[in-house]
């Protein structure tokens, strides 16, 4: 999808924030689909910016970020970026450079809105790095979590939804699992006043997945938009973004592919908008989407 038509393009930058990442394992290798060194094939591409989003005089984002934070072959990491004092996440995830290397496990806020925390794994035989990112917001009326939790099937799919009260907006949302093993990220978007987030389980047992949703309240305008399907090739990785309109500011997003489709990076756009990229593990062809929460 491109960037829709307007003014010359001006990206609202992201800030550098204070965080931290600790490595959790080292040399393992089950994470989810191995992946060689990239190809150029599967090189990442340079995104078009949108223009400038004029937000509401009682409403405050910012795009936080933590890193680039280096991963070494085979490693696993959990990262984190803080908000800034006085506004609370809403949505969050991670970026990286390889080329279908990377998987994200775990991608959520932290409590009370502090700030965004994402497990990440390195499956592929090359070092790379990798970003963790944070939309913060303020002036919101109200803001709390919500979670819903459910069991995955061993070697299977599945998610749970979490759902805001009736008079409640979803502003964004996340999820994680009881185990970094054998687990990637597929498919977190919103629906209606629910944030649903799913999983693949690729143990040979049982799991818990716990989906976040963010529930507040705003008074301006706010939709929830799904973006078109983008083909991913077998063995290659692929792009996806979809944009809030001009005049609207993103809170949160997610994306998802079909079955062997791994979310390998899911951040917002710095036009505005929600990019997921996708690696197809299979040998048949697949495709990815993104979905983005916008407000104004």
């Amino acid at each position: 999808m491109t960037a829709p038509a307007g003014a010359a393009p001006l990206p609202r930058p992201a800030t550098q924030g204070n965080g931290g990442a600790v490595r959790l394992h080292t040399n393992v290798t089950s994470f989810g689909p191995a992946r060689p060194a990239p190809q150029g094939s599967s090189t990442k591409e340079n995104p078009a910016p949108r223009p400038e989003t004029v937000v509401r005089p009682n409403y405050e984002k910012s795009t936080i970020l933590y890193g680039p934070l280096n991963i070494g072959p085979y490693e696993a990491y959990q990262a984190w970026v803080d908000c800034p004092a006085g506004m609370v996440a809403t949505g969050g995830g991670e970026s990286n450079t390889s080329a279908g290397g990377i998987f994200p496990h775990d991608s959520y806020a932290l409590d009370n809105g502090a700030g965004w925390q994402v497990t990440v794994s390195n499956n592929s035989s090359v070092s790379a790095t990798y970003t963790v990112n944070a939309v913060c917001v303020n002036g919101l009326n109200s803001y709390r979590q919500v979670r819903g939790k459910d069991l995955l099937p061993a070697n299977g799919a599945g998610g749970v939804a979490a759902t805001c009260a009736p008079n409640e907006l979803v502003l964004g949302g996340g999820g994680f699992s009881d185990t970094i093993n054998n687990h990637a990220v597929t498919y977190p978007y919103p629906s209606a006043n629910s944030w649903w987030y799913g999983m693949h389980n690729l143990d040979g047992v049982q799991r818990t997945i716990t989906t976040q949703a963010m529930c507040g309240g705003y008074n301006g305008s706010y939709q929830v938009l799904n973006g078109s399907y983008s083909d991913v090739a077998p063995g290659h990785v692929a792009t996806a973004v979809v944009y809030c309109p001009v005049g609207t500011s993103v809170t949160s997003g997610g994306g998802g592919g079909g079955d062997g489709t791994f979310i390998t990076d899911s951040y917002p756009d710095p036009s505005e908008g929600w990019r997921v990229y996708a690696y197809n593990s299979t040998t048949s062809p697949g495709v990815v989407s993104a979905d983005v929460v916008c407000v104004g």
